[in-house]
């Protein structure tokens, strides 16, 4: 008996593909990561939907995955489904793909899912339009995710900084979903609890998707990636994953400069104590706040984060670099200085 989709999203770097190669080695799931993307690329941004522009939705995809991943479905029958239906709609096309995609790959599988990452106000509409549909936010400790970003991205610097407001948007939306939608619809799952607590917490999530506990999902050696090849655990620093492992967390007490630290927990403050991260505790130089705050006036985009912040208290859910730009699609790696600095003022 099939179920409803399910929606899984968090900041980059939050270990928010380790989560969906867990639940896709889960005999009853297929999930995909930054693929379709449909919340993303797709919905609302093929109005009026109509059969028509559900076709060039559904050519868009198509066209989109094969040639950055070499990725490909069904589209014919997809377009079958959509045009024997009467009215059109988001959620009956994101599931005709979704079900050519991946179910019809996976016999045994009664659910589909995907991520994709920065998408969490996304959350609302993915459950208004799958009424069994399920979303999942995973958190990971905001300075962890700044030092593992600044080796990644291509985005000019200092603009890695600005991981520091999504991650900030991603605890203020993760705290409030938790207080509006139903318990049965949303779970937030913390990555440091995923990786030291791991059956624990797959049990739980598991009950949460209406599946039995599968211990296949702790068998790192099926995790596949999305063109079905053995994944490949990522990290962008010198000491190597082996396996799901708690080697990764709290690693920003090794690496982190003082002006990034100082800054991040400026920003995020309470938020983190929230989430049952800790403060450093740590006294600031004066050397340190002037940098931070000069890295902040070198950066337009900075800038404005920072205003709107002083302003409204608020984070921001995007990239610094924008997703829908197919130039941006590129290998990351940083260009910057810095990237692999330890220590500072």
């Amino acid at each position: 008996m099939r179920k409803g989709p399910i929606f899984i999203t968090g900041i980059y770097r939050s270990g928010s593909t380790l989560l969906s190669r867990i639940l896709n080695a889960h005999p009853m799931l297929a999930v995909t990561y930054d693929s379709i993307q449909f919340m993303r690329f797709s919905y609302g941004r093929f109005d009026p939907l109509d059969k028509r522009n559900a076709a060039n939705l559904v050519e868009e995809v198509y066209t989109r995955i094969s040639k950055r991943f070499g990725l490909t479905f069904d589209k014919e029958a997809v377009m079958k489904r959509v045009s024997g239906a009467g009215e059109v709609s988001y959620a009956q096309v994101y599931d005709a793909i979704m079900d050519q995609f991946l179910l019809r790959n996976k016999p045994g599988a009664v659910a589909w899912g995907e991520k994709t990452n920065v998408a969490w106000g996304k959350i609302p509409f993915f459950l208004r339009m799958f009424p069994l549909g399920k979303a999942i936010i995973i958190v990971r400790d905001p300075r962890d995710v700044l030092c593992s970003f600044k080796k990644l991205t291509n985005a000019p610097w200092p603009d890695y900084l600005d991981s520091v407001f999504a991650s900030l948007d991603a605890l203020q939306k993760g705290s409030e979903f938790k207080k509006t939608l139903p318990a049965d619809r949303f779970f937030l799952i913390r990555y440091e609890d995923l990786v030291s607590d791991t059956e624990d917490s797959l049990r739980k999530l598991a009950g949460f998707l209406e599946v039995p506990y599968d211990a296949a999902m702790l068998d790192t050696s099926h995790f596949q990636d999305r063109k079905g090849d053995r994944w490949k655990f990522d990290t962008m620093f010198s000491d190597p994953l082996k396996g799901i492992s708690e080697k990764a967390s709290y690693r920003w007490k090794r690496v982190i400069l003082n002006e990034e630290l100082f800054l991040a927990e400026l920003i995020l403050g309470e938020w983190l104590t929230e989430y049952g991260y800790e403060p450093s505790g740590k006294t600031f130089s004066m050397a340190a706040m002037k940098k931070a705050f000069s890295m902040i006036r070198q950066s337009c985009l900075l800038k404005g984060r920072f205003v709107r912040w002083l302003e409204t208290g608020c984070g921001v859910e995007a990239y610094p670099t924008d997703p829908l730009n197919p130039a941006n699609w590129g290998e990351q790696k940083h260009n910057h200085p810095g990237a692999i600095a330890t220590r500072s003022v």
